[in-house]
This record gives C-alpha cells, structure tokens and sequence, in this order.
C-alpha cells in the first residue's frame, strides 16, 4: 500500500499497510467475498487461495504489491491506497506487467518457433481516502508495433462510496478496519460540535459492526476471529483519533472495542495453549521418569535386602563353625577382603553375641 501518510521515524511502513497486509497474509479467506463484490465472481468461502510472489526486483527497487493470489487459476492483484496520486495508474500497469512475466511459459511450435503466453491479472485499487480527483476506474492500454492494442478497465472501490449496512451485508470484512476514516474530517473539525457529532455516529457504528460480527456465524465458518477483527478496527481508530484535532481528549472514548495489533490475539491464545500443552507433555514425562525411577530404587532395595539376607546367613555359618571349634578365626578372616572383615566384625557386634 503506497500511502500519502508520513512514515514513521525509522522508516516502517504505516499502519494502514501493516493491517491490509496482515488480513491478507493471516485472513486470506476474507478476500473471497471482496473478489465476489468487486469482480462479480461468485466463488464460494471453501474455495482455495494459492498466495502468490508479490516482490519484484526491478533494476534496483523492489516492487511489492499489497495482495497478489489465485483462485481457479484465475488471478487477482488488489491495492490498498490510502490516497490517489498521479502514478497510480501507471503503478497498475506495472504490477499487471510484472505478475504476467511470472506467469509466462513458452512452449517450441515447429519450424523453430517458440510460443510464449501469458494471463494479465484482474487488478483493482481500494481507495480508503478520496478527494474530487479520485478515480472511479483505471483504464489501461498495452500497444503492438503494428497498433494493435489491449484495453483493459482496472476497478476501482471508493470506501467513500460504500455504506456500512453494504459494507457488512457483503461480507466485506477487509474493509471494516478503515471504516472509520470516513469520519476523519469531522475529527479534524475545529469546531467541537462537529468533532462531537463524528465521535458519536463513529460509536454508534461501532456498535452496529460488534453485534454483528458477534451474531455472524459465518466468521466461525472462515475461521477469522471476532477478537482478531475487533483488534485490527481498535488500532486503525486509535491511529486516526490521536492523529486529528479531537487527539487525547477522545482516545478513551472510542475504545469501545479493546485489542492490540499484529501478533492477533487468537495467535497469542493459540500459543499459550501451545506452551501448556508442551509443558503438560513434560510433566508427564517427567512423572513417567519418577514412576520408573521408584520402580527401580524398590529392584535396588530388593536386591539389597536379598544380599544383606544371603550375606547374615553366611556369617551365621562363619561363627558357628568357630564357636565349635570347626575352624579358627584366623583362617576364616584369611579368605575374607578387607570390607567383608570389617562387615563380619560389625556383624558380630549386632548380631553375634546372642
């Protein structure tokens, strides 16, 4: 998304882009209805979207588009733009340029010709600011050396142009985020009164846009998280707030929706989830280890007892047969090693004089 808005102090991107780009890299599937609306497609929410490469490498810049996929083998190329400027439709033809020569394969005919062919995506620019000047289509023509020509008419969606009742009904989820720059005059208002009015038809919005995604089983059935969407609306309303007149003074009043952004919130669940069952694994394990270490202390002791019980009756011998004058006392300490000694004459302390 190339934006109007001044980069922050280290050269980050805005966080118009972080939001698209992280909807379109995280909430793919939300793409289907806005290819549906814009295109007139009629794909259902189970079809697969192959991500495409949307980095080019064009002498020494590097080309990113904000959303480049396929789906049935058709592709589709959608930018987000903050605001019109007067390269935009020849950036449009570039992208459409750049993506065909990915997708171009040649193929050898007879006679030593070589076929190559390519598709041109279908392209659109999502206007989210506009002024007087901003176009409601793109037109983009490719000429041969003999004239030839292909025409083609890049869409446009004006976020000005679309309501919030369409915007829901449509399932235009990845427009839902910058709804509230349609406000962002009545925000910069001078005058109080107007800030106030913006403010207030902003909440009543909000309102409207958590009940129905609260009641939209269809975000279940995408697998988008109402938390995660909350978040992604939460921090472009912060943005726009502290960025107008109203500043401070509101910011606490728009947060009728709590979040943060972009590590998701369903992503931080997920991976504390993730961390309890790692550490429930090695609890288990651990548990395991102490099970087969106890088992094997009691094998120790059972032989440890075995021995001392072999050992007393060997004594027990010993001492009878010097007792009866079987043998002497010096010839059996002669067959005994130093330790056996020293055990017998402890034996015989404890033991021996009953």
């Amino acid at each position: 998304m190339d934006t109007e808005v001044p980069k922050d102090a280290s050269g980050q991107s805005t966080i118009f882009d972080d939001v698209f780009r992280t909807i379109a890299e995280k909430m793919p599937i939300l793409f289907i209805a806005a290819v549906n609306y814009i295109f007139g497609t009629n794909y259902p929410y189970t079809e697969e979207i192959v991500q495409l490469r949307n980095e080019h490498h064009v002498f020494d810049e590097i080309h990113v588009t904000d959303c480049y996929f396929m789906i049935r083998g058709r592709t589709f190329h959608i930018e987000c733009q903050n605001m019109n400027d007067k390269t935009m439709g020849r950036r449009i033809m570039g992208y459409k340029l750049e993506n065909a020569y990915d997708a171009a394969a040649s193929v050898s005919l007879k006679d030593n010709i070589v076929l190559t062919e390519t598709t041109l995506s279908s392209s659109c620019v999502i206007f989210l600011q506009c002024t007087k000047s901003t176009p409601k289509q793109f037109i983009t023509v490719i000429k041969n050396e003999h004239g030839d020509e292909i025409r083609q008419n890049e869409r446009c969606i004006r976020l000005v142009d679309i309501d919030l009742q369409e915007m829901l009904e449509e399932d235009l989820f990845i427009l839902l985020p910058f709804y509230i720059l349609k406000y962002k005059n009545g925000f910069n208002s001078r005058r109080k009164e107007k800030q106030e009015a913006a403010l207030s038809s902003w909440q009543q919005d909000c309102t409207v846009i958590c009940k129905t995604l609260q009641n939209n089983k269809k975000m279940d059935m995408l697998g988008v998280s109402y938390v995660d969407m909350i978040d992604l609306i939460v921090k472009i309303a912060d943005y726009v707030i502290n960025a107008s007149n109203a500043g401070i003074e509101f910011k606490e009043r728009i947060k009728t929706m709590q979040g943060r952004i972009l590590t998701l919130p369903s992503e931080i669940i997920a991976e504390e989830k993730a961390k309890c069952e790692y550490l429930k694994k090695e609890l288990d394990k651990a548990n395991a280890q102490c099970e087969h270490f106890e088992e094997e202390y009691s094998k120790a002791n059972a032989q440890r007892d075995k021995a001392n019980a072999q050992r007393d009756e060997m004594f027990k011998g010993y001492l009878a047969m010097i007792r009866n004058g079987v043998v002497k006392e010096e010839d059996v300490l002669t067959l005994m090693s130093d330790n056996t000694k020293n055990e017998f004459f402890k034996w015989i302390e404890s033991n021996g004089n009953g």
